[in-house]
């Protein structure tokens, strides 16, 4: 069960850091920093895929796994506010 939610956990943050680094490209956020926020989002996807695939073969130790997997995964979300949040503020208004 825990390797489905870190596949699907891992398949959000790639969604989003793919619609990230989209808008970070295109439109009028380019050159805004949301391309650093979408690629530090595909690169943790991408680790926490890696300890699903080897936590299902059995070449972790489950609790060893998780603890490595939880930590990386709350700070890109707040990192990613964060930069948001610091590119464009929430009194701005939304186009």
């Amino acid at each position: 069960m825990t390797p489905m939610l870190l596949i699907a956990c891992a398949g959000l943050m790639g969604a989003a850091g793919v619609v990230l680094l989209a808008a970070g490209a295109h439109g009028p956020h380019a050159g805004s920093g949301l391309d650093s926020a979408g690629q530090m989002l595909l690169f943790h996807a991408a680790a926490a895929i890696g300890v699903a695939a080897a936590l299902h073969q059995g070449l972790l130790f489950r609790p060893l796994a998780l603890a490595a997997v939880r930590p990386p995964t709350p700070p890109p979300t707040t990192r990613t506010r964060r930069i948001l949040l610091i590119r464009r503020p929430i009194h701005a208004k939304l186009r």
